[in-house]
């Protein structure tokens, strides 16, 4: 019997000795209890703890008031959990609601928001890549409606230039037709029957064509270097029918071989006059074929322009013009909440998703408003209207609403 409590009593004092030499000693011990704990807590107390100083920071740098008491309650869950890991209930339930007295005094500013726009001194130094990244935000959206304004400018510029160019040649291009059949019917009657004031006004109306001529040929040249921009360089190609093609190489051929056999023959001067006379027939055939070929570029040059004006008209400037206006609205935005330090990383994704739908919205207002149309009282025009309408798509999506509940009540009608 004593030998078997000698030996109880031996285990009894060995198992301490071997616990007390598998526990380490010092602050080592205490560090590892505090990170166990804080690792297997359950709730968000660990986080919340570092987001209530970023709170009552911010308070304090605004100079609100907070009640002492709520100080008080905050800094005795810290320092508890601090040292012990965990705190009671009681302690916690009141963090929990001082915690949530605290959000509600930083309105309109959430926790995310104060992260973002306004930390603490500590909190950039420990997010500093982070805060950095937020505070490029505008300037990212300041150069990319720098580019957008710049190439909205350029195709709104350019678009202007080629409508008045355009405009222009077709008044001369009728102009110029008017006078020359006037000075037509006039040539048509013998000079001796034309009395004075048919001569001046012969000879005012040359003047004016010659006039019109310089005007008109002025204009198509830059027309035709307008449609260069967009040909990227190329010019067109002048394409005839095959049947033209054959007609004019036919009568071209016949007209170079009875040349060439009359000038086999004896030179005689009626030989000379037959030559003569088939060489002005290759000189007509030669000037038709270029009169074709100009009236062809011309003609071209002036429906391809019309075209290109139509689709910077109808969609190309009204998609960037719209862009432009939830641009605008994006920025406005972005100012507002960085001075009321609301803004967050998430809010980019609804400035992106407005932005691109402003330029949905603005190529869809030429489908409900048209050149001239009155809106509210007033005439605007296509392109205003896409600005506004991508500044505020609401616009058009109460128009839109009120338009497809007409439709359902006429259905309705219709079928009653």
């Amino acid at each position: 019997m004593s030998s078997i409590k000698s030996e109880n009593s031996e285990n009894m004092i060995s198992q301490p000795e071997q616990n007390t030499k598998q526990k380490p000693d010092g602050p080592t011990c205490h560090d590892h209890i505090i990170r166990q704990a804080r690792h297997d807590y359950k709730s968000e107390l660990s986080y919340a703890i570092e987001e209530v100083d970023l709170i009552l920071s911010y308070l304090c740098r605004k100079g609100m008031k907070i009640a002492p008491d709520i100080i008080q309650d905050i800094l005795n869950t810290k320092l508890a959990f601090k040292t012990n890991g965990q705190v009671s209930v009681l302690e916690e339930s009141r963090f929990w609601q001082c915690y949530g007295v605290l959000s509600e005094q930083i309105k309109p500013a959430t926790l995310a928001s104060i992260k973002e726009t306004s930390p603490s001194g500590f909190w950039q130094h420990q997010h500093q890549g982070r805060y950095k990244r937020i505070k490029r935000i505008p300037m990212y959206y300041g150069i990319a409606i720098c580019l957008l304004l710049s190439v909205t400018v350029i195709l709104q510029s350019y678009y202007m230039i080629g409508l008045d160019v355009l405009q222009k040649t077709d008044e001369l291009f009728i102009k110029r037709n008017d006078i020359q059949e006037q000075i037509r019917s006039l040539n048509a009657r013998p000079p001796q029957q034309l009395n004075a004031g048919e001569q001046d006004r012969l000879s005012q109306l040359q003047r004016q064509e010659n006039l019109l001529d310089q005007q008109f040929d002025s204009n198509r040249i830059l027309l035709y270097q307008w449609n260069t921009v967009w040909r990227f360089g190329r010019s067109p190609q002048v394409i005839f029918s095959g049947y033209d093609n054959f007609i004019y190489h036919k009568k071209l051929q016949e007209a170079q071989q009875q040349i060439e056999r009359l000038k086999n023959m004896s030179s005689t001067r009626k030989n000379n006059k037959k030559i003569s006379r088939y060489q002005q027939t290759i000189d007509q055939l030669k000037a038709t074929r270029q009169l074709h070929t100009s009236r062809y570029l011309f003609f071209s040059a002036r429906i391809s322009a019309g075209h290109i004006i139509d689709l910077l008209e109808s969609y190309i400037l009204p998609l960037l013009l719209g862009c432009t206006g939830a641009f605008t609205l994006v920025l406005r935005s972005i100012y507002q909440s960085f001075r009321e330090e609301t803004f967050t990383v998430k809010s980019c994704l609804d400035y992106n998703l407005r932005i691109l739908l402003g330029g949905v919205m603005g190529i869809s207002s030429g489908m409900l408003f048209s050149d001239g149309q009155s809106v509210i009282e007033a005439e605007y025009s296509p392109m205003l209207i896409a600005f506004l309408i991508g500044y505020n798509v609401e616009i058009l999506f109460s128009l839109m609403d009120n338009l497809a509940r007409r439709l359902s009540h006429t259905e309705q009608k219709e079928r009653t």
